[in-house]
């Protein structure tokens, strides 16, 4: 063979080795290992043709050649460009030009990698630049109700002698009367109504700078106020199931809006808080009523059970003759009360089924 400078000898790049093969390793690292000859080692004796596979095959003490048939080194799998329909075209390739494709697709995967990097960084960076932006805004609208102020007292201060367009009007015409008698003070006045309309712009542009916020503002606030009533509906149809019926749903809530107006709301009370344009506080005593409701139900519910449990213990009395059995008075007075409480579900109906039961009871254990 003939003898080449060792500098001819290309690496492959290393600068990427995210998609090397195991293949592309071993070569690497000797072609790494092989770039210099080794100090004292004469150059007539290197043989820098010596192939990568054949560098890095293990010496066999038996003295047998270290390079490796080409159609027993393992295959080189098809980039990942390629299409799997490309595969006996790959396969046709000589092995050198399959590693060099190779090489170049590890490259081309590596940019595309790093430019879409790039474009994430990029993203990044301007989303912090829109939420810098976005605060900056704020900070500024969160002033102009300041601004808007001080130049309408500079306007009341400054410009006092204008407060209708009759004193606009007399001050033009005292500037056009002087402007042949007395050129100064036209010229004076003039330029106080120059000064005058450059204000009124100034306020102007403000103005409509202010009105474009608070529109913003309620925008805003009318879409979370929507959002709010959206999660909070579902988190009551979960706890209440019969908000879902398409019919018990609606005369539920018919029946909750004519208990509001019994306690004392009013209606345009309660559609100012449908909309979201009046808060309510939790003093509020029409509230604090209908918590006190809720307990006095819970309570009434805790004590029929509790009744209920009791009267299961007792025993069936039959009393002798034709009469009905004892109790059946009560029991049916009992459940015409309980369906219709269960219609009303109102306070006074569940007092009286309350008391209905506490007479049954005592009866049976007299």
């Amino acid at each position: 063979m003939t003898d080449q400078p060792v500098a001819s000898q290309e690496a492959p790049a290393i600068a990427d080795t995210s998609e090397l093969t195991i293949e592309e390793g071993r070569r690497m690292l000797d072609a790494a290992l092989n770039e210099t000859p080794a100090e004292g080692a004469d150059d007539a004796t290197a043989d820098p043709e010596l192939s990568v596979e054949g560098n890095a095959a293990p010496e066999k003490a038996t003295g047998e050649t270290q390079e490796q048939d080409p159609a027993e080194q393992p295959p080189i799998p098809l980039p990942r460009s390629w299409a799997k329909e490309q595969s006996e075209h790959w396969e046709a390739l000589p092995r050198a030009t399959q590693e060099y494709l190779i090489a170049q697709d590890s490259k081309a995967s590596a940019a595309v990698r790093q430019a879409q990097n790039e474009a994430a960084e990029k993203l990044k960076g301007l989303t912090a630049k829109e939420q810098k932006a976005e605060e900056a805004r704020q900070k500024y609208e969160a002033k102009l109700p300041e601004v808007m102020q001080g130049l309408t007292d500079q306007n009341n201060r400054q410009f006092a002698d204008i407060k209708s367009m009759a004193d606009l009007e007399t001050l033009a015409n005292e500037a056009l009367r002087l402007s042949t008698t007395d050129p100064v003070a036209a010229g004076q006045i003039q330029a106080y109504l120059n000064a005058w309309q450059v204000h009124q712009h100034k306020m102007a542009a403000v103005k409509a700078e202010l009105d474009q916020s608070n529109q913003r503002k309620a925008t805003k606030e009318q879409t979370d106020w929507q959002d709010f009533i959206g999660q909070e509906n579902a988190k009551a149809r979960e706890l209440i199931p019969e908000l879902s019926d398409p019919k018990k749903g609606p005369e539920l809530e018919r029946r909750a809006a004519a208990r509001l107006i019994e306690i004392g709301f009013k209606d345009e009370e309660l559609n100012a808080l449908a909309a979201g344009k009046q808060k309510l506080g939790v003093y509020d005593h029409r509230i604090q009523v209908l918590i006190n409701d809720s307990l006095k139900l819970a309570e009434l519910q805790q004590s029929k059970d509790q009744i209920q449990a009791k009267l299961a213990k007792l025993p069936q009395v039959q009393r002798p003759g034709v009469a009905r059995p004892a109790g059946q008075q009560d029991a049916e007075n009992i459940k015409a009360l309980e369906d219709r409480l269960n219609k009303t579900g109102s306070e006074k109906d569940a007092w009286a089924l309350y008391e209905a039961q506490m007479k049954a009871a005592s009866r049976r254990a007299s």
